[in-house]
């Protein structure tokens, strides 16, 4: 039995202290995404991500959840659990606590990832709710224009892009290093930008 935590790469490392806090130190990471890797699992292990949307690489469009139940189910019948961080719902041993056949748990798992989703729908309108209310008020909201965000995936990205491109230390082109990165062209072109910015 071997409990695999899939870690983004967009993750800060540091954050693995308090993944190994909730689930002991014996963790396996991985970085690849568990769709990409799904024949490796097997009878007796646990799959752990911080949300069911990390399962398939569609998440996020209009066929997200027939993508993240195909991914699910194919883990799931080799014997591995499924245990979710921020979709709990989507535990793969609280849905069979639910259910008594295999057809009734992925009508039940499309209910909990359809749930998951409308949570989220829901937090986001309520956000941009606030934005309209604090415009509406006269507040200004956002940052101010030219200034730079430091995010922790600027920070990632800018290293990744260090390492590997042909340009810096690494063997790729461009077009290379954007699919290998999953990263949208601009944001890889102004990320290019900025480090030769900080290089002046």
């Amino acid at each position: 039995m071997e409990v695999i935590y899939y870690f983004d790469a967009n993750r800060l490392e540091k954050e693995k202290a308090v993944v190994e806090s909730i689930y002991g130190k014996d963790i396996i990471y991985i970085s690849d995404r568990p769709e990409m890797i799904a024949d490796k699992f097997t009878d007796g292990d646990f799959l752990i991500c911080n949300s069911v949307d990390e399962l398939a690489a569609t998440a996020g469009t209009a066929s997200d959840i027939e993508a993240i139940v195909r991914v699910y189910m194919n883990i799931l019948h080799r014997g591995t659990e499924l245990i979710f961080d921020r979709s709990t719902q989507c535990n793969s041993l609280f849905i069979k606590t639910l259910i008594s056949s295999d057809s009734d748990f992925e009508e039940v798992l499309r209910k909990c990832v359809g749930n998951y989703h409308g949570q989220r729908d829901i937090a986001a309108k309520y956000a941009k709710k606030h934005v309209v209310t604090a415009k509406a008020n006269g507040n200004k909201v956002g940052i101010k224009k030219g200034t730079k965000l430091v995010t922790k995936k600027s920070v990632i990205m800018k290293q990744k892009i260090k390492e590997l491109s042909k340009d810096y230390n690494g063997t790729l082109n461009d077009e290379e290093l954007i699919k290998q990165l999953g990263i949208a062209r601009n944001s890889y072109y102004k990320y290019k930008r900025e480090l030769k910015e900080e290089e002046q």
